[in-house]
C-alpha cells in the first residue's frame, strides 16, 4: 500500500488479536429498566467488562495489514493514495475480529474492489448490536444490586475435634468432684446480740422492792357504823 510509511508508528490501542468473544447474557434480552435486575451487579460488571474487551477498538496497523490483503485479491484501485484514509476510517472505532470479517468478505464474496461503505456492511448489525448490549449492561448496572450473603452450612467436626472436645469435658468434671467441700461456718458467740445487764439488775430490785411491802387488808363496814 503506498501510504503506509506516513501512517504513525505509534499503535492507537493495545488489541493486537481477537478480543474473546463475551458471554452470552439471556437476561438481557427480556429485561426492561424499568423492572428489578434478575442478576446480581457482579454479574452484570462481569459482562460489562467481557463486551467493553469486544468492543476495544482494533489497532490501524492491523487494519492496514487486512486492507493490504483485500488489495492484493482485487488490485490496489486508482488513486488509492487519496482514498486509504477513508477506508481506515471506516474502521474507526471497529473491533479486530470484526475489521477480519469485512476485509474476508470483501475477499471472498466481492468481485470488485470494495467502497467504505461496501466493506462496513456485513458488521454493521453485529457492531450495533454489541454497542447496544453494552449500553444495557451500564444501564442495569445502575439498578442492579449486590449478591445476598448465604451463611455456610455448620462444618462438621472431625474426629480429633470431637476427642478433643470429649476430653476437656471429662477434665472439667475430675476437677469439680476433686475440689474442696466448703464447710459451712461454726456459729460465732460475737455475733450474738448482747444482753443488757444493767437493765435486768434494776428490774430485779423493784422486784424485791415490791416484795417487802405487806398487804394489808381492810374490812368493808357499814356507812352508818363509820359515823
Amino acid at each position: 500500500m503506498p501510504n503506509v510509511t506516513s501512517l504513525p508508528a505509534k499503535p492507537q490501542n493495545r488489541q493486537l488479536t481477537v478480543a474473546a468473544k463475551p458471554s452470552p447474557t439471556p437476561w438481557l434480552a427480556a429485561w426492561q429498566p424499568a423492572e428489578e435486575v434478575p442478576v446480581p451487579i457482579e454479574t452484570v460488571r462481569q459482562a460489562i467488562t467481557e463486551h467493553e474487551a469486544s468492543l476495544e477498538p482494533a489497532d490501524m496497523r492491523v487494519v492496514i495489514v487486512e486492507l493490504d490483503k483485500v488489495c492484493a485479491v482485487h488490485g490496489t484501485p486508482a488513486g488509492w493514495d487519496g482514498m486509504v484514509d477513508d477506508y481506515l476510517e471506516a474502521f474507526d472505532g471497529v473491533p479486530f475480529d470484526l475489521v477480519k470479517v469485512a476485509c474476508k468478505h470483501a475477499r471472498l464474496d466481492l468481485k470488485f474492489f470494495p467502497k467504505p461503505a461496501e466493506l462496513r456492511a456485513p458488521i454493521r448489525d453485529e457492531l450495533n448490536a454489541r454497542r447496544d448490549t453494552l449500553r444495557r449492561l451500564r444501564t442495569a448496572e445502575m439498578k442492579a444490586k449486590p449478591a445476598k450473603h448465604q451463611p455456610e452450612p455448620p462444618r462438621e467436626r472431625t474426629p480429633e475435634e470431637l476427642a478433643a472436645v470429649a476430653a476437656a469435658k471429662e477434665a472439667a468434671l475430675q476437677a469439680l468432684s476433686a475440689g474442696p467441700v466448703k464447710a459451712m461456718p461454726a456459729e460465732r458467740d460475737d455475733l450474738k446480740p448482747q444482753r443488757d445487764d444493767s437493765t435486768a439488775a434494776a428490774r430485779r430490785r423493784v422486784a424485791e422492792g415490791l416484795a417487802g411491802f405487806r398487804k394489808v387488808e381492810r374490812t368493808a363496814q357499814p356507812w352508818g357504823d363509820s359515823q
